[in-house]
């Protein structure tokens, strides 16, 4: 398995991706991180362990949203260049509580071309009080050779909404068997959230129209729980 994400240089939790992405490297997983040319150099010092990448797509994401943001489709560009058929898109301030026996049937599922996401727990102080999250979604493994599959959306960014939905909610259109680890293997430290409500919005009419997906007369925020319950209630266990 190899793990891609995109580290911030700017987390309000200052080095707490330094803990997390290390927890990854810990148990014998390549970590990369897509980050712009500036923020690589930035914090390449600070992350030995991790195989920087630059992206320059993430320009375009700077004029549409801000700030250069990294497209999920651009995990799906690279991931296809690795030789590494496992791959996962795991958000930067993730801990890995390693367990072998659940890794190894997420590695077994993967290699059967399934798809599986992951929930966090939320801690406070440690992964003793931690409670699972109730909506998103920051982990999806798949088999390299499944990224054609998905469409090469480049409006969908980490660190933002709605991506975490649109990935499983794809995986079910195109057949590909999803599965949930529910077993506490993800942990997250707590803090404010830091994602834009003006692009919930303006990301959920981009889920509409990439996944087919008719909110009626609701509200994004009635509908996205319906739709993260259609992919979450589908997705077979791993025990």
């Amino acid at each position: 398995m190899v793990v891609l994400t995109s580290i911030s240089p700017t987390h309000i939790l200052g080095d707490i991706q330094n803990t997390a992405m290390s927890t990854w490297h810990a148990a014998g997983y390549k970590v990369y991180s897509l980050n712009s040319k500036e923020e690589i150099e930035l914090i390449k010092d600070k992350y030995p362990f991790v195989t920087f990448v630059p992206d320059n797509r993430c320009y375009e994401n700077k004029a549409l949203h801000g700030k250069t943001y990294i497209s999920i489709a651009s995990f799906f560009d690279f991931g296809e260049t690795l030789t590494d058929n496992v791959i996962a898109i795991v958000n930067s301030d993730i801990h890995l509580k390693y367990d072998k026996v659940i890794m190894d049937k997420i590695t077994g599922i993967i290699n059967k071309n399934g798809f599986v996401i992951g929930k966090r727990y939320n801690y406070v102080e440690s992964f003793n009080d931690g409670r699972i999250e109730g909506a998103g979604i920051d982990f999806f493994c798949v088999n390299r050779e499944c990224l054609p599959c998905f469409p090469r959306t480049y409006q969908f960014v980490m660190g933002q909404c709605w991506w975490d939905y649109w990935l499983p909610t794809l995986a079910l259109k195109c057949g590909i068997p999803l599965f949930k680890i529910i077993h506490p293997l993800l942990y997250h430290k707590r803090h404010p959230l830091q994602w834009s409500q003006e692009l919930w919005y303006k990301l959920a009419d981009l889920f509409c129209q990439d996944t087919g997906t008719v909110f009626n007369r609701r509200v994004p925020q009635q509908a996205s729980t319906i739709i993260h319950n259609t992919f979450y209630d589908k997705a077979i266990p791993i025990r």
